[in-house]
């Protein structure tokens, strides 16, 4: 049972941190224009 805790752990802390650091990112990159916006170029058929 130790070894499935310590996955436990683990796997909460990576989805914690992903996502409080996510909304940053994003915000972040979207004031620098660093967004790809869509195009029928970029459209994958």
């Amino acid at each position: 049972m130790g070894d499935v805790t310590g996955y436990l752990v683990i796997g909460s802390v990576a989805m914690a941190v992903t996502a409080s650091t996510t909304p940053v990112v994003r915000a972040f990159a979207r004031r620098r224009n660093w967004v790809a916006l869509p195009s029928d170029r970029k459209v994958h058929t």
